[in-house]
């Protein structure tokens, strides 16, 4: 597979001090970081993505063993549903 290459040139000033992209590729979760290096030192964040990819593996350590599944707006291809209106919907069927 070919890189499409970086998605913002180094030379970009970064308005937030932390800007993290996340996407399923093949299947896996990838993450792109990038971080104002005069606000964090290299450790710092490769710290900080080591607690959050820990938060991510406890957080799907739960989903995948809760009894009650939840759906959310996102696992329906209804255009322009919005949060209010599911729960509508999931109160007629109780």
């Amino acid at each position: 597979m070919l890189s499409a290459g970086k998605e913002v040139s180094d030379k970009n000033d970064l308005s937030e001090a932390i800007v993290m992209d996340g996407r399923i590729v093949n299947e896996e979760l990838t993450f792109f970081v990038q971080y104002r290096k005069d606000r964090f030192s290299y450790n710092m964040i490769k710290k900080f993505l080591k607690y959050y990819i820990g938060a991510l593996a406890d957080i799907i350590e739960h989903c995948m063993h809760t009894q009650n599944h939840i759906k959310t707006i996102s696992d329906y291809t209804a255009k322009n549903l919005e949060t209010s209106e599911l729960d509508e919907i999931f109160e007629l069927f109780q």
